[in-house]
């Protein structure tokens, strides 16, 4: 039974630490078409992600500090005007950029396993030393008084040794009395003298030994001896409360761990405008864009094993795991994203030469409607679940993308597929999104390398 709520206890662990072991930082790769989702992930490392819809490239790290301390991390993000070429044509940086600061705090609302096997050996103990206090006080007397004998016979071995059977030794004394008694019976001094060399080494060994735990016992019953027994006994249940709590599934049953993020950043953007309605000249403009925003996001792991039954009853298979996110924050966006790109060409007669002509055509992008600046409030919601049959290699994600805001206001639900890496169920590899934004379908792709 043991070995198999153990083997329950491992199954279930590993799927728990994977889960919680998320080597990437900030935003995770649970993203939509525009790159947006609530689940921030909570360890260090880094990430490099392209968003092939939205035509931009992420990379970011997170410093990661130990498992209850709080962590931080960096991110960058380039997104093209065109295509990716643009990203870095001709040398020139993305016409917009972005970089993140995120600060996040992992058991927020739930205890980590060392905290809950803390409390469970608490608890614990504390019900040893009330059930039985007596039998661990008489327990540790025992090993108290065992300890101190063989350290006052060693120290009344080396005395006696030093003595060497000389006069005031235990061998003398010992001697003397079984000499007097052999003489008194009739035996001549001689053979009593033999008779007590022979006898006297066992004796002094069961003499010393006597002497030895008379004097353990003596101090057992001091004030201070009483004392060290009482925190011996009291120290003495951490062991058994530790076995106990280790293999207790309602100890180590952590169907829920979360953690809160705060990210902020800001963008630097340049856009070139088309009005149309506007003098030949003056049809296009370049537009510069300064953004900014805070987001806080809160994530939850829940399992949905019972890890009492798994163990116990060594149930095969899981029936998988889901995180939770949602997340609010402020911004301040542009229109940009619900423009249309179109091509602009410029042509000019440069020269002719008889029926040949030579002409010069400047092309460029440019994004053509109503630009418009706003401060929008986001709000995000993921549920993302992971297949216990598919070993966490795919995760299903039901999201949620709304504006609360005054201008701009929508609700974008939508649901994507995306596969992880093996035993890193929160490392996307890549993935494929659908989502209705004001009734017209996006498709959002995404791919991600870890390390």
């Amino acid at each position: 039974m043991r070995h198999t709520m153990l083997k329950g206890l491992g199954v279930y662990l590993t799927l728990v630490a994977a889960l919680a072991a998320a080597a990437h930082a900030q935003q995770s790769g649970f993203v939509d078409a525009k790159g947006e989702t609530s689940v921030y992930l909570n360890s260090g490392g880094g990430f490099a992600r392209i968003n092939a819809t939205d035509k931009s490239v992420q990379l970011g790290f997170t410093r990661d500090t130990g498992r209850e301390k709080p962590y931080f991390g960096i991110d960058f993000t380039g997104k093209a005007s065109n295509d990716f070429a643009s990203l870095f044509s001709g040398g020139k940086p993305s016409p917009e950029t972005e970089v993140g600061l995120t600060f996040g705090k992992r058991f927020f609302t739930t205890k980590s396993d060392s905290q809950r096997i803390k409390e469970c050996m608490k608890k614990t103990a504390l019900e040893l030393l009330t059930s039985g206090f007596s039998e661990l006080l008489k327990r540790a007397k025992r090993e108290y008084v065992d300890r101190k004998t063989m350290n006052y016979l060693k120290a009344l071995t080396k005395e006696e040794d030093d003595k060497h059977h000389g006069p005031g030794s235990i061998f003398a004394t010992i001697k003397d009395e079984l000499v007097k008694e052999a003489e008194q019976r009739g035996l001549s001094h001689d053979v009593a003298n033999a008779m007590g060399d022979s006898m006297v080494p066992e004796l002094v060994k069961v003499e010393l030994k006597k002497r030895a735990k008379d004097k353990a016992e003596a101090d057992a019953t001091s004030t201070t001896g009483m004392q060290e027994i009482k925190d011996e006994a009291i120290q003495g249940v951490d062991g058994p409360a530790s076995e106990a709590c280790a293999v207790d599934p309602k100890v180590l049953d952590a169907r829920a761990f979360d953690w809160i993020s705060l990210r902020v950043a800001y963008k630097r953007a340049r856009y070139k405008l088309l009005d149309e309605a506007a003098a030949f000249a003056n049809q296009i403009r370049k537009q510069n864009f300064d953004g900014y925003s805070a987001t806080l996001a809160y994530n939850r792991v829940i399992t949905l094993d019972n890890l009492s039954k798994t163990a116990l009853e060594n149930a095969k298979g899981s029936k998988g795991s889901v995180i939770l996110g949602v997340s609010l924050g402020v911004e301040r966006r542009n229109s940009s994203d619900d423009l249309d790109s179109v091509d602009i060409e410029d042509q000019s007669f440069t020269s002719s030469s008889g029926t040949t002509q030579r002409r010069s055509v400047s092309k460029q992008t440019v994004l053509s409607g109503e630009y418009k600046e706003f401060i929008a409030v986001p709000l995000n919601t993921d549920v993302v679940y992971f297949p216990g049959a598919l070993n966490s290699r795919v995760a299903i994600d039901f999201f949620t993308r709304s504006d609360l805001g005054t201008t701009g206001r929508k609700f974008v639900p939508g649901v994507g597929l995306f596969l992880t890496k093996e035993k890193s169920p929160t490392k996307v590899v890549g993935g494929i999104s659908f989502s209705f934004d004001q009734g017209k379908p996006k498709v959002g792709l995404v791919g991600g390398f870890h390390f």
